[in-house]
């Protein structure tokens, strides 16, 4: 859907006089990452798309099973590497069925390799700068924050003394 020409034109005119301000150095609030924090960030920004991934797959494999009737197989429980091989192996599954359920379910197998390899790789990039460690220290000690949401603010938001003024 369209934006109306009045909104648009507005919107080009607030966006034009923000960037003047900016480059005046007049916004001192907001913050520009540097290439570091955004090479930094990157890390935590192609876990999250490869958990996408996999929960989009998970959600495929679910649809191919309830498409032909194979609701004993999909459970309320969440997809892991013992149902998805439990689904590979089943073998009463129509030629074509069986050959698209096992495209998903390496494909799965594969987000999860890949999963695992990036959580080493924000774990090494971690260990690498004391400054992200510490912000992670400081994030998970918020209630309801774990690890990987803790590193994964701590490369987005940065450092929070930035916030106190």
């Amino acid at each position: 859907m369209r934006q109306p020409l009045g909104i648009r034109s507005k919107q080009t005119r607030d966006a034009k006089k923000l960037s003047e301000q900016l480059s005046d150095g007049r916004l001192e609030s907001i913050h520009i990452p540097s290439e570091e924090e955004e090479l930094i960030r990157l890390s935590t920004q192609l876990r999250q798309t490869i958990v996408s991934d996999r929960k989009r797959v998970t959600c495929r494999i679910k649809a191919k099973l309830f498409q032909f009737g194979y609701n004993d197989l999909v459970s309320d429980t969440k997809a892991n590497e013992t149902w998805i091989k439990k689904i590979s192996s089943h073998p009463d599954f129509p030629t074509a069925l069986k050959r698209e359920l096992d495209y998903w379910c390496k494909q799965w197998l594969q987000l999860t390799e890949d999963n695992k390899e990036q959580n080493k790789e924000i774990a090494r990039q971690s260990r690498k700068h004391d400054h992200c460690s510490q912000q992670e220290a400081i994030y998970k000690s918020a209630p309801g924050l774990g690890n990987i949401s803790g590193k994964a603010l701590s490369r987005e938001l940065g450092d929070l003394q930035r916030f106190s003024r």
